[in-house]
């Protein structure tokens, strides 16, 4: 079978080490690597006879038999987007699955074929683990939407785990029955480390360290239990019952990055895994410690499930071209011809028409080689489809395939429409956008605006670790005009680990001191009650880099970014004035000036940002919000806190409601600190920052740009850098306590 396309992303580094004290401030979130699709599920009855579930490429669940039957569960189910179904065989032959509905409850296929949703919320983008014993009860484990780990039993009881413990971010547990009775659960810890739940309830924390978005796998024999999983080093580990861990074979192996295996208790005794290799291969490692590549292809980040019987073990897979895949223990391996996930791999930029059909193809993956250029000139209003994961392959060019217009379109993409429709659950990740405007920002003005992403009332939209530069109107523009989004559920859109600059737009270039004009240039734009979660960013030489309209509703949460420098309001009398770079607009004007008074959208929260300009006020409310504009354990270069009519400031604000709250720092001095080591692995030196709040490297390998570490008060005196852990890339170790570069 061949490899089609590699997608591995960023590659995870690390050591195992225990995390250190939890993150101050609002929780971070996010995963670095796209996941390309979902996974089966398979099990295996007493008589031999097998049963994969899974998520086709309709967005349904369905499933195949070992008698080569295969079609929708029910009358035709809808699985909720980037997640996977549980299927468990019990003592009378039968199958039940278990799976995340559409509406993000925990769904249940019956033995019968009867569905029903069990009434329990589940949290976005994760899947259940269901396990049956010899009896034919059944438990599942799954992440509800308060973020805590749940069970539900065939008795019908359902609840928290304990006193409820949370889940790490976009993970899902592991279940199984215990020969000797019981369930024992695995799971992935709020701090990254690997927990576990035994059949009296008590949780224990194993003090393992674990990859980001990563999921754990247990089986069971009598006498105990093994797991398998993603260490943060990104190779393959297990941890046993008897207390045993360590790498699975002795030696270091490599798993792709965002997958997980699937462990099995061997029919011939031992454990047996599966798992999808750093090249994008199936591999296992065998009872007596053996790894072997089965020279299959995986479809990126997708993670392989295993089942064993009496005749052996079998391995279901979604294959690099988006399609079920088996393999039984002989080693016939078949396409099962069942679509998984629609998938689109964009290798030329020739390939202009299959781009354009993929993005607007409900659910569809499309992949954009790292060397390609895509040219959409003259082309606009581009739909990109409920459920799309369009990504660029950064493992050759860290920055990512680039995607250009010169001709200006006024909305380049479009997540949702203008006139009221939506697509939800989209997610962009690892592309370089390029507006196209010149190099000189005064060429934009009293031209007309291009935005590049423009989202349109849409949930569950992720925007991250891309590039969008030279944008005359917003790089990425919000708008909430049916309500769906507020400051509850800000993160559902999540704006995170971007590049965005010289995105400019001056009002004026003029010599009359009394000259006015339109004007834009925005990072990340807000609108129309919008909301959403901008975090862990770069943003320089943007007119603004965040902003809203000021409209009812409007806001934003801004933590862990990084702004550099202040764009260009406008130009007088050769006299360059520099805008905010963080604002609320007003709705009304007041005097000379525009949108600086009334009202000014509801809330914002500004935390822990790092500000390394002093050209202009950097914070500026320009009305009163109806509720406030939070501003506190940020540092600023600006040695004074409010501006004042002579003076610039760090902040300001022209009516009410600005609040400086705890923890700002004024006048530092650790934007000129610098220490410098091989963050990323390419052979050269990256320069080291400590801004007092947060940990960065300017990235050789992607031109320089600044790349986020941590949340951290460490300055660079403070910090010692060094390959801890020997895979090339730099850590960071500050009062003890081992930081694991994982970027």
């Amino acid at each position: 079978m061949k490899l089609f396309v590699s997608m591995a992303g960023l590659v995870v580094a690390g050591t195992l080490v225990v995390a250190g004290p939890a993150q101050a401030g609002p929780a971070p979130g996010g995963a670095a690597n796209p996941v390309l699709g979902t996974n089966p599920s398979i099990a295996v009855a007493s008589s031999g006879a097998w049963r994969i579930a899974f998520q086709a490429n309709d967005g349904k669940l369905w499933t195949r038999s070992s008698t080569g039957a295969a079609g929708q569960a029910g009358t035709g189910h809808l699985v909720a987007p980037h997640t996977s179904p549980s299927i468990v065989a019990l003592p009378n032959g039968a199958f039940q699955v278990a799976y995340q509905t559409a509406d993000a409850v925990l769904g249940l296929v019956a033995a019968d074929g009867t569905v029903s949703g069990l009434g329990l919320g589940m949290a976005a983008g994760t899947s259940p683990s269901m396990a049956a014993n010899a009896a034919g009860d059944w438990t599942i484990a799954f992440v509800a939407n308060d973020g805590k780990l749940w069970t539900r039993t065939s008795a019908g009881t359902a609840g928290p785990v304990g006193a409820g413990h949370p889940v790490a971010a976009g993970t899902s547990p592991s279940a199984v029955a215990l020969p000797d009775g019981g369930f024992e659960i695995a799971y992935q810890t709020a701090d990254g480390l690997l927990g576990t739940v035994a059949p009296s309830g008590a949780v224990t924390g194993l003090g393992l360290g674990m990859a980001a978005g990563t999921s754990p796998s247990i089986a069971a024999r009598a006498g105990g239990w093994q797991i398998g999983f993603q260490a943060n080093d990104g190779t393959l580990w297990t941890r046993t019952s008897a207390g045993a861990a360590s790498r699975a074979t002795g030696a270091a192996r490599t798993m792709m990055p965002g997958s997980a295996p699937s462990v099995i208790a061997d029919p011939a005794g031992g454990y047996r895994i599966l798992y999808q290799t750093s090249d994008g291969l199936l591999g296992q490692v065998t009872p007596d410690g053996t790894a072997t590549g089965l020279g299959l292809g995986v479809l990126g980040g997708t993670s392989p499930s295993a089942a064993a019987g009496a005749g052996g073990w079998q391995v279901a897979f979604q294959a690099n071209n988006g399609k079920l895949w088996f393999r039984s223990a002989e080693g016939t391996a078949t396409d099962l011809g069942l679509g998984m996930t629609t998938f689109f791999g964009i290798t030329s930029g020739a390939q202009l028409e299959q781009f354009l059909q993929g993005i607007a193809t409900p659910r569809a993956v499309v992949l954009v080689a790292g060397g390609v250029e895509l040219d959409l000139s003259g082309l606009e209003s581009l739909p990109i489809a409920a459920g799309v994961l369009l990504a660029g392959d950064r493992s050759v060019n860290p920055r990512g395939p680039r995607l250009r217009t010169t001709t200006f379109p006024r909305r380049l993409f479009e997540i949702g429409t203008e006139s009221g429709a939506t697509a939800d659950d989209v997610r962009i990740s690892g592309l370089r956008f390029d507006g196209g405007a010149s190099s000189d920002p005064y060429a934009s003005v009293g031209t007309t605006d291009a935005d590049g992403v423009t989202v349109w009332s849409s949930t569950g939209v992720e925007i991250d670790h891309s590039e969008f530069s030279r944008w005359r109107g917003s790089a990425i523009n919000v708008h909430d005009g049916l309500g769906r989004i507020n400051r509850g559920n800000a993160g559902t859109v999540h704006v995170h680990d971007n590049y965005l600059h010289d995105n400019q737009h001056p009002t004026v270039d003029s010599w009359d001191p009394t000259a006015s004009g339109h004007g834009a240039g925005y990072g990340v734009t807000l609108a129309d009650g919008a909301y959403a979660l901008i975090e862990r960013n770069v943003f320089s030489d943007n007119r603004h880099s965040i902003t809203g309209d000021g409209k009812v509703g409007t806001g934003y949460l801004a933590y862990r970014n990084l702004l550099l420098h202040a764009g260009i309001d406008s130009r007088k009398l050769g006299y360059v004035h520099y805008n905010h770079l963080i604002d609320m607009h007003g709705r009304n004007d007041c005097g000379a000036a525009h949108y600086n008074c009334g009202p000014a959208g509801e809330y914002a929260d500004i935390q822990y940002n790092a500000v390394a300009d002093t050209d202009g006020t950097s914070i500026m409310l320009r009305g009163t919000p109806t509720d406030q504009m939070n501003v506190e354990h940020n540092v600023f270069r600006h040695t004074i806190e409010f501006a004042t009519a002579v003076t610039d400031g760090a902040l300001d604000q022209t009516e009410t409601g600005l609040h400086a709250g705890l923890g700002n720092t004024f006048g530092t001095s650790a934007f000129d600190e610098r220490k410098s080591c091989d963050f990323d692995a390419d052979g050269t030196a990256d320069p080291f920052m400590a801004t007092g709040v947060t940990w960065w490297y300017a990235s050789s390998a992607q031109g320089g740009r600044w790349v986020y570490l941590d949340q951290s008060a460490a300055r660079v005196a403070a910090v010692q850098l060094g390959d801890v852990n020997g895979d090339g890339r730099c850590d960071v170790v500050a009062g003890g306590s081992v930081f694991v570069n994982q970027r």
